[in-house]
This record gives C-alpha cells, structure tokens and sequence, in this order.
C-alpha cells in the first residue's frame, strides 16, 4: 500500500540521517515515480531535506527520475531541482524541458524554478530564456 511506501522513506532519512546523504537521496528519487501522490511528496521532501545544493550524485539521480514523462512527476520535480541544483547545467535543463509538458501544473511548476534559477544567480542559456 501507497501508506508503507511513504513510511519507508520517512524512516530511511531518520535512521540513515545526513551522514549518507547522498546514497539516501539516491535512493529515495526512485519514489519520485511512484503512482501515489503522497509518496512522491514524501520523496521530494526527503530528496530536498538531505541533500546539499550542488550535490553531483544526487543532482544525477533526481534529473534521472525527472525524465519521467508523467506529468505529475514533473511538477514535483522541477522544484526539487531548483533546490537541488541551483546553477547546476543538467537540472537547468531538465526543468527546462518541462515546459513543453502536456499539463499545465508541470509548466507552471518549471517556469516558477526557472525563475528561481535566474533570481538566485542561476544562469539561463538564451534557448532557455525564450522557452518561457
């Protein structure tokens, strides 16, 4: 049931901890495709709670749940890579990508992190800048 999945990624970010942020964010982003919406929240929350802005691996491992092409995964996506990877190319471009998406939440949740790229120094290529 969706309710175990969610327990199981609460836990794992209280008895892993900080200390194996990067193994824990890897492998809690798989919950980022997850059917159930509650269990891709509780992934995302976990995700952007232990890793560190600027993180290579776990930036990887998010931009590689992004390619989902569910809707619903993007837009919970697209945040978490403004947190994860701000300034960083491949998360850039990964939300970027979102704005082509058939669901409006997902647009709109990639251009809110775009945006939030450019207010905090993140850089947009010039394609990128058109797109919105």
């Amino acid at each position: 049931a969706w309710q175990v999945r969610v327990a199981a990624v609460c836990t794992i970010e209280r008895v892993v901890g900080t200390k194996h942020a990067t193994k824990v964010a890897a492998a809690v982003s798989e919950r980022l495709c997850d059917n159930n919406a509650e269990v891709r929240k509780a992934a995302a929350r976990v995700v952007g709670d232990l890793v560190r802005a600027g993180n290579g691996a776990a930036i990887a491992a998010v931009v590689a749940a992004s390619a989902n092409e569910r809707p619903d995964v993007q837009q919970v996506a697209a945040p978490l890579l403004k947190n994860v990877g701000e300034g960083d190319e491949k998360a850039v471009n990964a939300v970027a990508g979102f704005l082509k998406s058939e669901k409006w939440q997902a647009r709109f949740a990639a251009v809110h992190a775009l945006g939030q790229f450019a207010g905090h120094g993140g850089k947009l290529t010039e394609s990128e800048a058109k797109a919105l």
